[in-house]
């Protein structure tokens, strides 16, 4: 989450939500949790007990992602919890056009079934306290299991001690996360003295290049022979959100990182299909587990750790496409908005560059972590050349159709 004057934007490619929404969530849930850390959070009978260690949460665009995908898919039950995330979910009628006032409910909706139900002075998970507790967790805990560490809001940094160099906000007692360590801070499991502080300590082994298939592997309908290369479902994110981002590039007015909002691409054309050829190119680089980004001019690179092929495909262009929020592009009047090593934007011009209509990646396992890499048509992400064709408006120089005011059919 980026915070320009004061307003937050939240660098997520998401066109089904906005920002407004996402602040009345991610608000009103530190709230909460700011309750929890002071011992002001309502039980069934006064109070919950008080809390120590409790951080403060920041957006995810990818699990926003997650969360838009489920609601898309219109269910009537709560989709099923995953090794990775937990869901919280509730349907209810629309009695007006305007959503938000009813946004700003369903978080302490959620939560209030701790009033009802009750929490324990062992603050242990039970029946009907799965959507109160799933906001501390990266999954709802076991039945038993502490849902958080008993014991007092953060007065100091030391107090904060699941990441390394976090920060205590005093006047909520809420700590702000710095970095994630080998050794990781959790409530004990059920039976435990709950007061005290579990560590679980891991090895990080050393990145080799994964040599199996994976077993079943489905037939591609997108690029039949190239199962280990990819996955459908990440082919078909790596489309969607490169011309989701070039239709924003396209209208103008993203704010950049030197504080000025991008110009206009009237040109900038949609890419209407995967390709299969370059996606074996991606492979190639992919495959080779590189431990350093090589800069190929028309490549982009990026390494993480997921659970699917999918998720680091959307970690990568989250991480591409948020270049622009610290750099910037040379768009004055008299430039030509020519990619330059200085501006940090190299990923970024790469998946906007406006003439360009080829894309094919490739997502490859390297021990523990995935290697994303796109390969994009000739000349893309050549520096001293044009990242796109400023002008007064989208769709103003499209040669045939106009998609979505953004984009100009090829």
């Amino acid at each position: 989450m980026y915070l320009h004057n004061g307003k937050e934007d939240y660098q997520c490619w998401n066109f089904g939500q906005q920002n407004e929404i996402r602040h009345q969530y991610l608000t009103e849930v530190n709230k909460l949790r700011a309750k929890i850390a002071d011992g002001t959070a309502p039980n069934n009978a006064g109070n919950c007990p008080q809390g120590k260690n409790i951080y403060r949460l920041d957006w995810d665009c990818i699990l926003e992602n997650l969360a838009q995908d489920a609601v898309d898919a219109c269910p009537t039950t709560a989709p099923q919890d995953t090794d990775q995330y937990s869901v919280v979910f509730n349907e209810t009628t629309l009695t007006t056009c305007n959503p938000n006032p009813l946004l700003k409910k369903q978080m302490s909706y959620w939560w209030s079934e701790v009033e009802t139900v009750g929490l324990d002075t062992n603050v242990a998970s039970k029946d009907g306290l799965k959507n109160f507790a799933a906001p501390f967790f990266s999954r709802a805990p076991a039945t038993g299991q502490p849902i958080y560490e008993l014991g007092t809001g953060c007065t100091d940094a030391s107090q904060c001690t699941t990441y390394k160099e976090s920060k205590c906000q005093q006047t909520t007692k809420l700590c702000r996360a710095g970095y994630p360590t080998n050794e990781t801070v959790a409530p004990p499991p059920s039976g435990d003295d709950t007061s005290s502080t579990a560590t679980t300590t891991t090895t990080t082994p050393t990145t080799t290049a994964a040599t199996t298939t994976k077993p079943g592997a489905v037939e591609s309908q997108h690029c039949k022979g190239q199962e280990t290369m990819n996955t459908d479902e990440a082919r078909d994110e790596f489309l969607k959100v490169h011309n989701e981002c070039r239709a924003k590039v396209a209208k103008g007015g993203i704010r950049m990182g030197n504080g000025i909002s991008s110009r206009a691409c009237p040109r900038m054309k949609k890419i209407p299909k995967y390709d299969c050829e370059l996606e074996k190119k991606a492979y190639a680089t992919a495959s080779a587990c590189k431990s350093a980004d090589p800069e190929t001019e028309n490549e982009n690179w990026f390494t993480t750790t997921a659970a699917t092929e999918k998720d680091a495909a959307t970690k990568a262009m989250e991480s591409w496409s948020s270049e622009i929020a610290t750099g910037h592009m040379l768009q004055a009047t008299g430039s030509q908005n020519l990619l330059q090593p200085s501006l940090n934007i190299r990923h970024f011009a790469r998946m906007v560059w406006d003439l360009n209509t080829q894309m094919g990646c490739a997502v490859k396992k390297c021990s523990n972590d995935w290697h994303v890499v796109c390969h994009y048509g000739p000349g893309v992400g050549r520096l001293g050349s044009p990242i796109y064709f400023m002008g007064p408006k989208a769709c103003n120089q499209c040669l045939d159709k106009c998609e979505n005011d953004a984009l100009c059919l090829p």
